[in-house]
């Protein structure tokens, strides 16, 4: 008993001195346990990447435009015929106040699909749109984005285009 405790004591240190234990099972038991880090790290790596800086303004915008009703917010992300969009909207709530006994409704979108390709971008979401009493609303976005060249605080990603119709 004690000779074993000895040896299994010593087994680290003679592997780490190259000295190999061999099993029947040894390799197989390593490329298994090998094989299984490296999937979960995979698995954390693409759950963990950080969307690319065209997806951050088309994300931050779906908020401003469409969950927080930020419509100051979403000015600032659009440019061209997104920004004359957003402006009309701001127009037709001119003089209304939106506060905490305003019924809001509760919004949430999914990214379906999308990407970037040169300076231009484009992405689709699926927004539900839930106000108590109310049958759900789910709509279908496109948002379409182009990379303006730096001027100030004026370039960057521009949300050029947006639009959404009723899903069925």
């Amino acid at each position: 008993m004690l000779i074993k405790t000895h040896l299994l004591r010593c087994l680290p240190l003679a592997a780490h001195c190259g000295v190999q234990q061999s099993t029947p099972h040894s390799g197989l038991g390593r490329r298994l346990v090998s094989g299984i880090f490296l999937n979960i790290l995979l698995i954390v790596l693409s759950c963990s990447s950080a969307p690319n800086p065209a997806e951050k303004v088309a994300r931050q915008f779906m908020e401003s435009y469409y969950v927080t009703a930020d419509l100051k917010g979403a000015e600032r992300l659009a440019d061209g015929l997104a920004l004359e969009r957003v402006r009309s909207s701001l127009s037709l709530t001119e003089g209304q106040s939106i506060d905490e006994s305003t019924r809001q409704p509760r919004v949430t979108w999914k990214l379906l699909e999308g990407g970037e390709k040169d300076q231009e971008a484009e992405y689709f979401y699926r927004i539900v749109i839930e106000l108590r009493d109310f049958p759900k609303i789910t709509k279908r976005s496109r948002i379409k984005l182009r990379e303006r060249p730096l001027q100030g605080a004026e370039g960057g990603w521009k949300v050029t285009q947006f639009s959404d119709q009723d899903e069925k």
